[in-house]
């Protein structure tokens, strides 16, 4: 799993310094939520018919998801989450507040995220490989921390996530 979460670190750090991609056009069935959510009760579904997540943004600001896959089935038959991952910006504009939205866009089969002085999170799945997606506009890369940990485990078990800070260059 640490493979998996230090290509994960890689992935947020390349996307984050990557230009956003053009902004998705409002559409018919648009989900909008002007608020942050309080826990994965209050997440939006994203997903590429392989890997699926579960996004939300907490009321201080960090971006979290679960991750889930279709082949992810426990002994008892159960499909269970993988891992989850949460995005803490420093001074997030991602708070709440009157130019905060998340809209899910299922037209464009991704999420988008806005918040105060114009930042802008999307969450994707990439439809073609087996790769989440976050790119940002708005922020410091230097300002973004990625802390990922494994959800399920056997029962009992207690796993520390991992904390990487995505600076520029790296």
């Amino acid at each position: 799993m640490q493979h998996a979460s230090s290509l994960l670190a890689a992935v947020a750090a390349a996307a984050l310094s990557i230009p956003l991609l053009a902004a998705p056009k409002a559409g018919k069935y648009d989900v909008v939520w002007s608020s942050p959510g309080q826990s994965s009760k209050d997440s939006m579904p994203i997903g590429n018919g392989d890997i699926g997540l579960n996004v939300w943004t907490e009321p201080g600001g960090d971006i979290v998801f679960l991750i889930a896959k279709t082949d992810a089935w426990t002994e008892n038959g159960q499909l269970v989450k993988l891992g989850r991952v949460r995005v803490h910006v420093a001074n997030s504009p991602f708070t709440g507040g009157s130019t905060f939205r998340q809209i899910l866009r299922p037209q464009d089969g991704v999420i988008e995220i806005r918040g105060a002085a114009s930042a802008r999170a999307l969450i994707w799945v990439d439809a073609n490989a087996p790769v989440i997606r976050v790119e940002a506009s708005g922020l410091k890369p230097s300002d973004v921390i990625v802390v990922n940990g494994l959800q399920h485990v056997r029962p009992g078990a207690r796993i520390e996530p991992v904390k990487q800070s995505m600076e520029q260059g790296s």
